[in-house]
């Protein structure tokens, strides 16, 4: 997936909403590197996915991707003094997939097929139709104070249909109510984009909402 724009409202999914790779980073502090960047990695090979997340827990960094687009893959190990792009670019390996970094600490990430040169209205349809979720999501979930951002975290999977209305909605990790919970399916499912999903999006799209960081960040400030 191609970067994204440093606009505040096209850094809401970045710096609110990540996808399942960070679902293990819950509570955790990320270390900080050395003035060079380096910082100490070790993460043996594993399932792709379960790398992902012990990289996202280790560096704080923010992973917007498929879910589906990992699963089935492997890592390689990393284990040494790294940046944190380099790591990634070393665990990453073989296993068909490649990172682009849009800012300093947010990631996607492509099959390596379709980040070659041919394809650039491919990636760049993407571009669009993710900066477009991340605007719908933030204009949803901030303008409204029963599902604001900043007091709870919660993992979503949602599914689009052709017309860019959602068409499912699974909280996949609740927000530690019910009642929210049930308000927050109800209003993902009013979530509707302009255009259906270009090629090479997969379904369904999978984000974590995480408290705190709304509030930090100034992103769902009127």
């Amino acid at each position: 997936m191609a970067h994204f724009r440093g606009a505040r409202g096209a850094r809401f999914l970045t710096r609110c909403l990540l996808l399942v790779a960070a679902l293990a980073a819950r509570g955790q502090a990320a270390p900080a590197g050395d003035a060079q960047g380096l910082r100490f990695f070790d993460i043996p090979a594993l399932p792709l996915a379960e790398a992902l997340q012990r990289f996202t827990a280790s560096t704080g960094h923010s992973g917007l991707y498929d879910s589906g687009l990992v699963a089935g893959r492997r890592s390689r190990g990393v284990a040494g003094h790294y940046t944190a792009e380099s790591a990634l670019r070393l665990m990453l390996g073989d296993s068909g997939l490649q990172a682009r970094y849009g800012s300093p600490d947010t990631f996607t990430l492509a099959a390596v097929a379709t980040a070659a040169p041919g394809p650039a209205e491919t990636l760049a349809a993407r571009q669009r139709y993710y900066g477009k979720l991340q605007a719908a999501m933030r204009a949803l979930l901030c303008g409204d104070p029963d599902v604001r951002p900043g007091s709870y975290r919660a993992a979503v999977s949602l599914w689009f249909g052709d017309s860019g209305q959602v068409r499912r909605v699974r909280l996949l990790d609740s927000t530690g109510s019910p009642e929210r919970d049930q308000l927050l399916t109800q209003r993902l499912g009013r979530l509707k984009l302009d255009e259906a999903a270009p090629p090479g999006v997969g379904q369904p799209i999978t984000f974590v909402i995480r408290p705190g960081q709304a509030a930090a960040t100034g992103d769902c400030l009127a």
